[in-house]
């Protein structure tokens, strides 16, 4: 679904804002 979707981006920017 959209809303899946959307919290699976939403974890990956944010793992991506700590790695960096």
């Amino acid at each position: 679904s959209v809303a899946v979707a959307g919290a699976i981006i939403k974890g990956a920017a944010l793992t991506f804002n700590v790695l960096q």
